[in-house]
């Protein structure tokens, strides 16, 4: 389902493969560069405050890698980790 029924994403994402948007999730930086998996993860732990460290140090580090496994590991237990996470929409921001 390109952008999950948000009309807002679509510019950003048609050209994105569908396997590729049903396989991870997708972080796209204001000058356009898209990221997945580990990359983004540190890309976002980088833009938060509280985990701004983290991310830059996984990024000068070059421990990319380690977060895609990490990512991958927690991304095929979906299931069990969904559990724990509230099924409703999240929040949105726009910048």
């Amino acid at each position: 389902m390109l952008g999950f029924g948000d009309p807002a994403a679509a510019p950003y994402i048609s050209g994105i493969p569908v396997h590729e948007l049903d396989s991870s999730w997708q972080l796209i930086l204001p000058m356009g560069e898209r990221l997945m998996e580990g990359r983004a993860a540190i890309a976002a732990l980088e833009a938060v405050r509280a985990t701004g460290w983290v991310g830059r140090l996984l990024r000068i580090l070059r421990m990319g890698a380690l977060v895609d496994l990490a990512y991958r590991a927690v991304a095929h237990s979906r299931g069990f980790f969904g559990r724990f996470v509230a099924d409703r929409p999240g929040p949105r921001r726009l910048p």
